[in-house]
């Protein structure tokens, strides 16, 4: 497995400064930032070529939530199918998809959403699939969603689609909100797990809050997660790249 962070805060004003610090400060890989990323993706993919940090993952944004209320879903999915075609010439391998965020619109059913959701999967996780990548489906606390809070939702809506192009990531910040036991979680999951999201209880990087990392990293570890673990969360304190650093150190440590 890999770790990484998001780009979005990692110090440095050039890409190529930004994996110089990852790489200084333990990480293996980049998380991509589809907004960042757009912005400059010559100086991304020249950058990546001379470093030995890989973006095997990209986050995107609201404008790709699948059966976001009153959406064009044909846009939508040819939207999502334009990033992945975007993201693999970075050498990206999974691409997250959050369903819809917020409550249950008006007039909306939650079935005929996550039937919304599942078909317009299908079709970009077919694509996915032709480009050898994945859609991995987050599941986001019941703060941020209705729709999808927990592992096995993720999991099972992955299993209806049935496509080597869906798999499902796992949020530790999430999961402390939703889930009884991660490891458990983790462990029932199993390889339908394909990416990680890492932020302590607080929102803050791994080892500043209290969740307990170390019974849901060895899960992982036992399950044979061959991944990207990547920090999705604010810094604390701390400089930038002290915090970046010990947090590597910290989950290093939990691994074990």
């Amino acid at each position: 497995m890999r770790l990484a962070a998001q780009e979005s805060i990692v110090p440095g004003d050039s890409v190529a400064k930004r994996l110089r610090n990852l790489e200084q400060c333990g990480y293996q890989a980049v998380e991509l930032m589809y907004a960042m990323t757009m912005e400059n993706p010559k100086e991304t993919k020249a950058a990546l070529a001379d470093s030995p940090i890989e973006a095997l993952s990209m986050c995107t944004s609201v404008d790709h939530d699948l059966c976001a209320p009153g959406a064009d879903v044909s846009a939508r999915v040819s939207k999502v199918q334009q990033t992945l075609e975007f993201a693999s010439q970075f050498g990206v391998r999974s691409v997250v998809s959050v369903p819809v965020r917020g409550p249950l619109a008006d007039g909306v059913s939650e079935n005929s959403e996550r039937a919304q959701y599942r078909d317009a999967l299908a079709q970009a996780g077919e694509f996915a699939a032709s480009l050898k990548m994945a859609i991995v489906i987050e599941p986001l606390n019941r703060y941020e969603t209705h729709l999808i809070n927990r592992v096995d939702q993720a999991v099972a809506t992955a299993v209806d689609v049935n496509s080597p192009g869906v798999a499902v990531m796992a949020d530790f910040f999430h999961m402390n909100i939703e889930e009884a036991d991660i490891a458990r979680t983790i462990e029932r999951a199993g390889r339908w797990i394909r990416h990680i999201h890492l932020a302590d209880s607080n929102r803050l990087n791994p080892g500043r809050g209290h969740t307990e990392f170390g019974p849901g990293l060895r899960a992982l570890k036992s399950s044979g997660f061959d991944g990207v673990m990547a920090l999705e969360c604010r810094l604390g304190p701390g400089s930038p790249l002290t915090e970046l650093s010990e947090s590597a150190a910290f989950i290093n440590s939990q691994l074990s």
